[in-house]
């Protein structure tokens, strides 16, 4: 069903959604892939694994992706096509949407894959005015929308609304959370943690797992998030936690379908590590070979490195040719001492003749010999 509507806005339902039509001031959840008209994506919250969330009303967006989002059924799937005036107009925007992405061309129009994951009711009561009631009622239906969305592979609506969720549990003051509540906030962090392990992102599940494994997790709950935990792990490649933690995992099953499962995962384990090992081995052999064919040179090689070190040495000058180059320098720096004295002092001559002899042709000092006669 394709919608069309003033100033240059369509929308095409791909995937029809379940759950209400949002309402004036309701806060909604938005994940989205835009494109320019050549293609280019200049932002998606998809990749960034976290929705875009405005207010109904507020012009918190776009006024073509408010408009759109605002007649889209919670759960909907939908494209939308913006015109320039209802995008960013003839300015554009370099600081890109929502100030990331890549930057928005002049008169550019503006596609949206755009999923409406969650609204968020503005009647409901919020902040701390909520008792323990509220919270329980509030994050038990967020956990019954988001198991809706999981059970239909909408595993990004999923993720979001268990995350809202916990965020209801979270308002609760250190350990004031009843047994009840408790209870639902470990189941919470498990359901995210599978949503997160349905989509690749194992961090993700380690970080969610071992939340509810330190709420204190029992049971069958505690199986679940060591499982999980532990299936996460292996795809890390972190072999020694995937291992302890399913090797916990498999003393807290109670049926032989559930060993099952988890034998087969540790089944994966045991061979990933030994093709690590066998991959590991064979990177270290490649490089000793490589090591060792560096290291060996044929003869040619040496020959030619012979030449090359004989061509860099500075020729050789023999022994008599080295000791008539010294003296010749010691005289020349004796000399240049001579010289040096002033020779508008009319006793200068007598004055070396002093120093170095008195009766001589020749005086001999530490820098050589003077001759004399050529200084009288």
């Amino acid at each position: 069903m394709t919608s069309t509507f003033k100033l240059g806005l369509t929308k095409q339902i791909t995937r029809p959604g379940t759950g209400p039509l949002p309402s004036p001031n309701s806060r909604v959840s938005v994940h989205f892939v835009g494109t320019l008209d050549d293609g280019t994506v200049f932002d998606t919250t998809r990749e960034r694994k976290r929705a875009l969330q405005f207010t109904i009303g507020a012009e918190q967006t776009i006024p073509g992706l408010e408009a759109a989002v605002a007649t889209m059924h919670e759960g909907e799937r939908a494209l939308v096509v913006c015109e320039a005036p209802l995008a960013f107009g003839a300015m554009g925007n370099p600081m890109g949407f929502h100030g990331v992405g890549k930057p928005i061309p002049k008169d550019a129009r503006l596609s949206f894959d755009v999923e409406l994951v969650h609204i968020d009711d503005p009647s409901t009561v919020s902040g701390k005015d909520r008792n323990d009631k509220d919270r329980m009622r509030i994050a038990a239906q967020r956990k019954q929308e988001a198991n809706q969305a999981f059970s239909e592979k909408r595993y990004d609506a999923a993720i979001t609304k268990y995350a809202l969720g916990i965020a209801e549990l979270d308002q609760a003051p250190v350990g004031q959370l009843s047994d009840e509540e408790h209870v639902l906030l470990i189941q919470l962090y498990n359901n995210i943690s599978l949503s997160y392990l349905a989509t690749d992102q194992y961090t993700q599940v380690v970080e969610f797992a071992t939340k509810a494994i330190e709420a204190g997790a029992k049971t069958i709950d505690l199986q679940k998030a060591l499982f999980r935990r532990g299936k996460a792990h292996v795809a890390l490649k972190s072999f020694d936690d995937a291992r302890s933690d399913l090797g916990r995992a498999l003393t807290l099953c109670e049926t032989d379908a559930e060993r099952k499962v988890v034998q087969r995962v540790r089944q994966s384990l045991a061979a990933l590590e030994k093709q690590a090992v066998q991959k590991e081995k064979a990177f270290f052999n490649n490089m000793f070979k490589a090591m060792e064919k560096k290291e060996l040179y044929t003869e040619k090689e040496l020959e030619e490195r012979r030449k090359a070190e004989e061509a860099s040495k500075p020729p050789e000058i023999p022994p008599e040719q080295m000791e008539r180059m010294y003296r010749e320098q010691m005289e020349a720096e004796a000399q240049e001492r001579v010289n040096a004295i002033d020779k508008s002092d009319p006793q200068w001559a007598r004055k070396i003749i002093k120093k170095y002899g008195k009766k001589k042709e020749t005086a001999e000092s530490d820098d050589g010999q003077i001759d004399l006669a050529k200084l009288l």
